[in-house]
């Protein structure tokens, strides 16, 4: 009922991860409520519940209202949320849900936000959002130096001293930059095709694990593991016929007179030129090549130029 609620929106931004001082979900909060403000159709989707409520209970970080638990015992991440700024419109609570369902919600997401303080080692949220193609947008901080980079993910390089919390725990730990997040937002919201080409794929990573487990793997074999359509000569041409459409023949049809006419006139006046010699046969036919190449080169760009113009 609440996707329904905000069908009309169109751009989504998850966030997981226990609420927690070092998860960062105030910054998300932040960034998010400036973001909003001139992206009306964004929608925040969280899934920040954990079985131990009162461990989250308290929490504000940077912001005005701390989280509180409901009636019934959980965390009250919507009110929370609203109290804080979000209109709860742009925002969607998914509670607990399982993780084999979590591809199902995480591949209807335009990028992922996860700005940690800290990770031990890595983050859970982040590596599943790249496993389902998902941009992501992490803190380059701790132990998510051993996973980010400007390939894989738009890192948030802007890291200050953490000056919340217990100053000695928090010695190694970085606090992203609520502008660099609005940024990193605003680019992922202009250029989705763009961003969607950041990172690993899901599919990438299949092949990517398929091949470092069978070693040396031909072709059809790796197409056999995946369980995807072997690739057969009906297949290829099933696949020229999406690629190459009719205009793209029409422009062949009649390129192709035009450039064997100047092949042959260029063939046949260098061929007159041969001497009673192998020599000058071999000369003039490379003098052949050369220039019926040129000349075709030459060609093909006016006919660019004309078949540009005429909108085919």
């Amino acid at each position: 009922l609440e996707f329904r609620r905000v069908l009309f929106r169109s751009f989504y931004v998850f966030s997981g991860g226990k609420v927690e001082f070092r998860k960062a979900q105030d910054l998300v909060l932040l960034a998010f409520r400036k973001f909003a403000e001139k992206r009306r159709d964004c929608v925040l989707v969280t899934a920040w519940h954990s079985p131990w409520p009162q461990f989250s209970a308290g929490f504000k970080g940077a912001l005005p209202v701390a989280l509180q638990t409901g009636a019934d015992g959980r965390l009250d991440i919507q009110k929370w949320v609203q109290q804080n700024g979000i209109d709860a419109q742009s925002f969607i609570d998914i509670g607990f849900t399982p993780n084999p369902l979590m591809p199902a919600v995480l591949r209807e997401m335009d990028v992922c936000l996860q700005p940690s303080r800290a990770e031990a080692c890595t983050n859970l949220p982040v590596k599943e959002a790249m496993a389902c193609g998902v941009p992501v947008i992490a803190a380059a901080n701790t132990g998510m130096l051993d996973l980010l980079n400007d390939d894989n993910c738009i890192p948030l390089k802007k890291q200050s001293p953490v000056t919340g919390g217990n100053t000695a725990e928090t010695q190694d730990w970085g606090e992203s930059d609520v502008d660099e997040i609005v940024a990193a937002l605003e680019f992922a919201y202009e250029q989705r095709a763009r961003a969607r080409q950041i990172g690993v794929t899901r599919p990438q990573w299949q092949v990517l694990v398929t091949l470092n487990r069978h070693e040396g793997v031909n072709q059809g074999g790796l197409a056999e593991l995946l369980d995807v359509e072997p690739i057969t000569v009906c297949r290829m041409v099933d696949r020229l016929q999406e690629a190459v459409s009719v205009t793209h023949f029409k422009v062949g049809i009649i390129k192709a007179p035009f450039m064997a006419l100047v092949i042959g006139v260029v063939a046949c006046s260098e061929g007159l030129r041969v001497k009673g010699s192998a020599e000058s046969l071999g000369l003039q036919t490379t003098t052949s090549v050369v220039k019926s190449i040129f000349l075709v080169i030459v060609l093909d760009g006016l006919f660019a130029v004309f078949f540009a113009s005429i909108g085919m």
